[in-house]
């Protein structure tokens, strides 16, 4: 990534610029990120949401916290898997299950 003010070359995690000092976080606040057009550009002309858009800014925004580029790659959705303490309970249970019925089968005359 680039800062679109000075061009430096930053990482994603970067919470401002060292050269400039512009800020990539809305009111500091860490997780909500803002998107910075460069010089020249505007960021609705290729988000994903401009025809839901009702922000004030809307069509010229240079600066957008809601911002998501329809050119970039699609990620892939979440896997959710249960965790491994979830995934096992089973097991004891299906053993104790079939332990119960082996038992009382040799009970029966």
């Amino acid at each position: 990534m680039r800062c679109p003010r000075c061009g430096t070359l930053l990482s994603e995690k970067e919470l401002h610029c060292p050269e400039c000092q512009l800020g990539f976080l809305a009111g500091d606040r860490p997780g909500i990120r803002i998107a910075v057009a460069p010089k020249g550009e505007v960021l609705c002309g290729h988000c994903t949401y401009r025809e839901d858009c009702n922000l004030p800014d809307f069509p010229e925004a240079r600066r957008c916290t809601l911002y998501r580029d329809e050119r970039a790659p699609a990620e892939p959705p979440p896997i959710y898997q249960t965790p491994v303490s979830q995934r096992f309970w089973s097991v004891p249970l299906l053993f104790a299950l079939l332990l119960l019925m082996s038992w009382l089968l040799t009970l029966k005359p």
